[in-house]
């Protein structure tokens, strides 16, 4: 099957061709599904504790009762932006260490480890935006890496910027003129659609709907959302909602991981811009398992091939448990 599809909101089309799965390979082990190992000796690892002067001083941790840091937010020691001390302006960029083991998949915490790291997001966001000068936030992770990680502990990082990205200006013009079209929020007729149809849904409790969107432009690229509007995840920040969203995104990422062993992936956080003062605004997780590499044609056209459906890889993620040894 071959299918040409666009996104309007986001302005992207993808050429969804599962025959191309089935083409001859000289190279028929990729990187994205070798299974790869943790260190042998973790020692050196500065996400480690013991090693906390490794990295910059801790903007933000959270402590078990005996006083051990269980989450702990540092300035990037290597940033793609600037600090923002004193006048500075250029952004932030902190890591957030999620866990002082040392492990490398996020089905690796438990779900209420995962909420003290969306705590964590949540802190950080409160605080950069209170700070009043910047207009926009990211957090995201990249795992294994093949989808860009240097470090295997496992961890996410925050940009905070001055200026709102031409992508978020377009999903938001595209919000705009749906609205005014059809006097609706498009991602509120989206999700219930995909309620509706239900071949592309993952998950669907307590607020949330996992979805593999109709335009993924990757293998079993799957979207958490929250059915209600918002600032950013979770809509309403308190200790119930956090761990809700903790449940939820636990089990799917843990169906991700499950499926596609070893794989790498990015997960990215999206929220409203700050600037532009949004309530009508569902944030999302997106989740980018990075099995397909960007080839001449993608780079040429923009058009993304994706070789396994989003309909086939909702059905493969439906039937596939979540797995319970870290405890839920």
């Amino acid at each position: 099957m071959t299918d040409l599809r666009k996104d309007l909101l986001l302005n992207r089309w993808v050429l969804v061709a599962e025959n191309r799965s089935e083409r001859p390979n000289d190279y028929a082990t990729p990187p994205a599904t070798t299974k790869e190992g943790l260190p042998q000796d973790p020692t050196n690892c500065p996400f480690c504790p013991s090693l906390e002067t490794q990295t910059p001083p801790a903007v933000y941790s959270a402590c078990n009762a005996e006083g051990d840091w269980q989450v702990r937010v540092v300035p990037n020691k290597y940033p793609a932006v600037g600090t923002a001390m004193g006048g500075d302006k250029s952004g932030v960029h902190e890591v957030v260490i999620e866990s002082p083991r040392h492990i490398q998949n996020t089905a690796d915490l438990t779900p209420k480890e995962l909420a003290n790291v969306l705590e964590a997001y949540n802190a950080r966001l409160e605080h950069w935006y209170e700070d009043g000068r910047f207009g926009y936030a990211m957090i995201f992770k990249n795992v294994h890496s093949m989808a860009g990680a240097s470090l295997v502990h496992l961890h996410s990082q925050i940009m905070v910027l001055p200026e709102v990205p031409p992508a978020c200006l377009q999903e938001l013009y595209q919000l705009d003129r749906f609205r005014q079209e059809h006097d609706q929020c498009a991602l509120c007729e989206r999700i219930a659609r995909e309620r509706n149809d239900s071949v592309r849904l993952v998950l669907d409790r307590d607020g949330y709907v996992a979805i593999c969107p109709y335009v993924s432009m990757h293998a079993y690229e799957t979207w958490l959302l929250p059915v209600d509007h918002g600032r950013w995840f979770p809509p309403t920040a308190n200790r119930v909602s956090t761990e809700t969203l903790a449940g939820v995104l636990w089990e799917v990422l843990s169906r991700i991981e499950r499926l596609l062993p070893g794989v790498g992936y990015n997960m990215i956080v999206r929220i409203a811009p700050w600037s532009a003062q949004r309530t009508d605004y569902h944030p999302r997780i997106e989740i980018y398992p990075r099995i397909d590499m960007f080839a001449g044609f993608e780079l040429g056209t923009s058009i993304h091939i994706n070789q396994v459906s989003p309909e086939f890889a909702a059905q493969k993620l439906r039937a596939m448990e979540p797995h319970r040894s870290c405890g839920t």
